[in-house]
């Protein structure tokens, strides 16, 4: 409250608060922020468009998927002025519901695979239809594990 309606820290006013800033913070932390949008959830998208008519019936995947896009509306539309602005605090929701998108995502991609694996007969669109999010999965996995690796090997040093 004292941050956001009063415009202070402490007992100094400040220049803190909130303002409308289209992808301010998301241009902070990624040059050309659709790219990124589209590598982080690849997996979840590949899922959402190739089952489509079958996602959108559950309700659980509607609430994570409305939470995920609020969430982005959010982070994209809302900011925080000044020593603040760089923390992104707006992009948590969404970060949040991404993460539980994925979750479901994989939870019925599982499902789909073990009900309906396709078999060496299959047609090649019924195998594509598995192998691209598994790869998009394993690329994926792949790609935060270096990340991981890479985050703690250069923190070494630091402790």
């Amino acid at each position: 409250m004292k941050i956001y309606i009063i415009g202070g820290t402490a007992s100094a006013k400040t220049t803190e608060g909130i303002e409308i800033a289209l992808f301010k913070v998301t241009n902070m932390a990624a040059p050309f922020f659709p790219v990124s949008v589209v590598l982080r959830m690849a997996f979840p998208f590949a899922v959402i468009i190739i089952w489509r008519k079958i996602v959108f019936k559950d309700t659980m995947f509607k609430i994570s998927f409305w939470q995920y896009v609020a969430g982005m509306l959010v982070f994209w539309i809302f900011a925080e002025k000044g020593s603040r602005a760089s923390h992104g605090n707006f992009g948590w929701g969404n970060v949040i519901a991404s993460s539980v998108l994925w979750i479901w995502c994989l939870i019925f991609f599982v499902r789909q695979w073990k009900s309906e694996a396709p078999t060496k007969e299959s047609p090649a669109g019924a195998k594509a239809k598995f192998i691209v999010p598994a790869c998009l999965f394993f690329w994926h996995l792949a790609a935060g594990s270096a990340y991981y690796f890479h985050v703690l090997h250069n923190m070494a040093g630091q402790l």
